[in-house]
């Protein structure tokens, strides 16, 4: 499921996530910045965790995702 700031469709309450869309974003980015320069490319919202997608290099294959949880926004993972 694709994010969309009105949460239509998605089934997720929105007062139960204290990590939204930004704060997704700044989590994954200050995460990746240590290792590659990025442009964060897409942001996923899907049972409670946030798949931040971004681009770390020239080549379009060049992409890592952070695996971040919704509610304490923890990073679960990357890849």
């Amino acid at each position: 499921m694709i994010y969309n700031k009105s949460y239509r469709n998605s089934g997720i309450t929105t007062s139960r996530l204290t990590v939204d869309e930004f704060k997704a974003k700044e989590i994954a980015r200050k995460f990746l910045e240590q290792y590659h320069s990025i442009i964060v490319s897409e942001v996923i919202l899907e049972d409670e965790i946030w798949t931040v997608s971004a681009k770390t290099g020239l080549m379009p294959k060049d992409i890592k995702k952070v695996m971040i949880d919704a509610e304490t926004g923890r990073i679960l993972g990357y890849s």
